[in-house]
């Protein structure tokens, strides 16, 4: 029977849901005769035959914020978007970043969100700042490089009233649906670091589904070219342990049809790639570390879901990846990697977006092979959105070599609207569900858990914002013994000159250990991704023992284009343990710049430093001292060199050795005129 304390939450948070629907608004699409020109400077005449629309609101509260006018329009090969945005004190406008396809949190920026589709399942986000630097988040997921990534032009300045932008998107960037007259979603959405806020067009409670439409739009049908992107690389260099270094590899990518890619990998390079570290936080469940590697993040929004953690797969020989969508509600990715004689993986997953407010969606993965127990799993998910509440169910069997058939199943409700946010979810999960391309940390267990808060902006005074967040969660084992359980509540408080407080309480249960902690959080000024402090320090009691976690971040920038990050956690717990990690970036502009990190953990060293060329189109070079992922610092110099063409092909064929020995020898060429 739940519990008095979940029924009273539970209580609360349904009669906060009770909200009234709202219209979604909507902006006539103009096809232009003539495109703007594209350099930072909104002229009347050039932007005359594009539809005008205008106003913002706090994306949280829903206040009026500070005005933006803004332009859109098309034409048979591009997207053009210009932003006027007002700003009372415009000499805090920050701007540092002037790059293509880089983070953008720093700065002020605007962004503009589009769903050529109109179902809300692939929209694309288009974000620039006011010194022409540009971020770009293409639906599905792509890596990094501006060759497979694609880009858009952008231009912006600061003027007396504020800042503005204007921008060329080709539709080619995008996974268009057939052609025709459409009525894609969209959005703006803009951030100030000087209120450290954001602000949307179209608020109607935060849901996407409530993103205006675009009426009219003629989408184009863009010319389909069999052409295949070939990123090999090479490297070569020296470490103490092996002596003389030479390998290399090749990614490849093509479209296989104008909605669907292909990516490809033979030997792909793991080892240069930088890995996240993860903190010495205690927990009694596993944790994984962020991946970065290229490969996976081809499509990686088409296979998010509890079956697949790329970081499961720690080595492969080859891979390929095919992901896209099928008509306009299906979307779907499939992979496969294989290290060669010893272990074959495999992932699939099919999205339906029944329509803007319904998504069914069906993964499966497959493992086999002498490295690991032979593996297959299945889930599916159902989730549907009315209004400012949404609900859903998913579904997970798995068949294991070790453990046989396992089950598990969970249910959830949740409420977004203004400041006011909730989620509730009931979970039924068997002793025997072994998923093991996923990551699931727990087992054998059911039961509930809530969360949910209020998140306000004051709109005068010396506090800017203030927030409570309440937790509560009660598990059993499936033979009815106590598993975990939890009650927290939390609180924040934001003040205008940007210092800010967190600071929470949590007492809970983990089979026989009973604990308790105190949390506090200290940084100012909030958010900044340059310069900021930040103290966190936690106490209490954990598995029987006095818990005590200490940490410093500090982000300074002594010029602009020199970044320093340092951070040192200090933790006391059964014993005394500490990690200090110091990484630098110095941009020396051309798209060149020299990083480097270093890490102490209990009186082990590691680190690497590096100076590369890379983020435009064309080759890069990559010049690494130590290794970026050993815990201790090991001797070692590599020379990288990747080498970009593309191949026209006439019928749709990849003659895959061909390839990499043709892209392997011009990788050699390359490394021995750099050596």
């Amino acid at each position: 029977m739940p519990s008095v304390r979940f029924l009273t939450f539970l209580s609360v948070f349904l009669l906060a849901a009770l909200s009234l629907a709202q219209n979604v608004p909507s902006v006539n699409s103009k096809k232009l005769a003539k495109p703007p020109t594209i350099d930072g400077t909104i002229n009347a005449e050039e932007w005359a035959e594009a539809a005008v629309f205008s106003g913002l609101k706090d994306q949280q509260s829903g206040e009026t914020a500070e005005f933006g006018e803004f332009w859109i329009g098309y034409d048979s090969e591009a997207i053009y978007f210009a932003a006027r945005l007002k700003d009372a004190t415009p000499s805090a406008i920050r701007a540092l970043e002037y790059r293509t396809n880089v983070g953008l949190s720093g700065d002020d920026n605007v962004t503009l969100i589009l769903d050529p589709s109109g179902t809300l399942g692939s929209y694309s986000e288009f974000s620039m700042n006011a010194a022409g630097g540009s971020n770009l988040e293409i639906a599905g997921g792509r890596a990094i490089k501006r060759e497979w990534l694609g880009d858009f032009v952008t231009k912006g300045r600061i003027t007396d009233t504020g800042w503005e932008a204007e921008a060329r998107i080709p539709w080619k960037l995008m996974q268009l649906p057939s052609a025709g007259t459409r009525n894609p979603r969209f959005n703006v959405q803009r951030y100030s670091t000087r209120t450290q806020r954001e602000s949307v067009w179209a608020h109607l409670g935060g849901p996407t589904f409530y993103y205006g439409n675009l009426m009219g739009v003629e989408i184009p049908k863009m010319p389909f070219e069999r052409k295949l992107k070939l990123l090999p690389y090479g490297f070569l260099g020296h470490e103490e342990e092996e002596g003389a270094i030479l390998d290399g590899g090749l990614d490849f990518k093509s479209s296989l049809t104008e909605s669907i890619e292909f990516v490809g990998t033979i030997r792909p390079d793991f080892r240069n790639v930088e890995g996240d570290i993860l903190s010495l936080d205690f927990s009694y469940l596993e944790r994984l570390p962020e991946d970065n590697r290229p490969f996976f993040q081809e499509g990686a929004q088409y296979y998010g879901s509890l079956l697949f953690a790329p970081q499961r797969i720690e080595r492969l020989d080859a891979g390929a990846n095919v992901y896209g969508r099928l008509g306009d509600k299906i979307t779907f990715g499939a992979l496969a990697t294989t290290l060669f004689g010893d272990e074959v993986a495999t992932v699939g997953t099919a999205t339906y977006e029944i329509d803007p407010k319904r998504v069914l969606r069906i993964s499966n993965t497959s493992l086999s092979g002498d490295l690991r127990p032979d593996n297959n799993a299945t889930l599916f998910r159902y989730f549907e959105r009315q209004g400012s509440i949404g609900y859903g169910a998913r579904y997970i069997s798995t068949d294991d070599e070790v453990d046989g058939t396992g089950s598990g199943f969970d249910a959830e409700f949740a409420y977004s609207k203004g400041p006011i946010s909730g989620h509730v979810q009931y979970f039924d999960v068997g002793e025997l569900l072994q998923p093991r391309l996923g990551f699931l940390p727990e087992r054998d267990y059911k039961g509930y858990q809530f969360e949910g808060g209020i998140d306000k902006q004051v709109e005068k005074g010396s506090i800017m914002e203030w927030g409570i967040f309440a937790a509560t969660s009660a598990f059993d084992h499936q033979n009815g013994e106590f598993y975990r359980s939890s009650d927290a509540l939390f609180g924040s408080l934001t003040m205008r000159d940007g210092l800010d407080f967190d600071f929470g309480y949590e007492k809970s249960g983990f089979e026989k250990n009973r604990d308790h902690m105190y949390f506090l959080s200290i940084e100012k000024p909030r958010r900044d991704v340059y310069r900021r402090v930040q103290l966190d320090y936690s106490w209490g009691e954990f598995a029987g023992e006095e818990y005590k976690n200490a940490s410093l971040t500090w982000l300074f920038r002594p010029k602009d284009k020199l970044q320093f990050a340092l951070r040192h956690q200090w933790v006391s717990h059964f014993e005394v343990s500490e990690q200090t990690i110091l990484t630098t970036t110095f941009d020396m502009g051309n798209n060149q710049s020299v990083s480097g990190r270093i890490v102490r953990r209990d009186g082990d060293f590691g680190g690497y430093f590096s100076w590369r060329k890379s983020g435009n189109a064309g080759n890069e070079y990559f010049l690494i001292l130590g290794d970026p992922n050993s815990p201790t610092f090991r001797a070692s110099l590599i020379l990288k060199v990747v080498m970009p063409f593309d191949l026209k092909l006439r019928r749709f064929q990849f003659p895959l050795l061909r390839i990499q020995k043709l892209a392997l020898k011009r990788v050699r060429s390359e490394l021995r005129r750099k050596a």
